[in-house]
């Protein structure tokens, strides 16, 4: 179901926007010249606006909250593709991707940037055309949680069930089961596994009874 001020577009031959079933979507913009594709159960409550010529994937059952400044994906690399995985939260999540971006099943992403590239050269013949420009893919494990005013950079990991605490700059890759916090990257706490052994069964929080599961 669209509602309010909704924008589909698509702005080349062979472009393709696919939303699938039980979706409640407001305040969405999806200008692209490549492909977006929203499973079955997606809710989003604006702003989110998708654009450029790569791939665009939400996962069944993604919840998309507006968060201060809403929520952007820029798929700039005609090949790269950003997926979020089954039941991802989004809170002003920001993706500037030149190559794939990769969010695995349950993860919470807050207000946050992620972007595969330098932009400009660090060599100091970067006013060069030919001087390279660093650029890398993203990937974030399953059951992660990432908090706001952070910034994961270009080529790394994070391994599932960690945790980036809040203002953190993510430059390196960051194991499993783990907290990193502060912009040095510091692991300040080791995390058990799942109680469950599988969190991917429990229900998501938002559709919980007041109280607990």
């Amino acid at each position: 179901m669209l509602e309010g001020d909704n924008v589909v577009r698509t702005s080349a031959p062979n472009a393709a926007v696919h939303i699938g079933p039980r979706c409640h979507l407001v305040g969405v913009v999806l200008d692209t010249a490549g492909e977006v594709a929203i499973a079955q159960g997606v809710h989003v409550r604006g702003p989110l606006v998708v654009d450029g010529p790569g791939r665009v994937v939400f996962g069944e059952g993604c919840r998309v909250d507006s968060g201060s400044g809403g929520n952007a994906v820029h798929a700039v690399g005609p090949d790269a593709t950003v997926a979020f995985g089954i039941e991802c939260y989004l809170n002003g999540v920001d993706v500037f991707a030149t190559e794939d971006v990769t969010i695995g099943d349950r993860c919470i992403v807050g207000e946050c940037s992620f972007v595969t590239t330098d932009f400009h050269s660090t060599d100091p013949d970067r006013w060069s055309p030919n001087a390279p420009v660093g650029t890398g893919p993203i990937v974030v494990g399953s059951n992660v949680w990432i908090a706001a005013r952070t910034f994961v950079t270009k080529g790394v990991t994070i391994g599932p069930n960690s945790v980036v605490s809040i203002g953190t700059i993510v430059r390196e890759d960051v194991p499993a089961d783990v907290i990193v916090s502060s912009q040095e990257q510091r692991v300040v706490k080791t995390l058990p596994r799942p109680s469950s052994g599988d969190a991917v069964t429990w229900p998501t929080w938002w559709t919980r009874p007041e109280g607990g599961v």
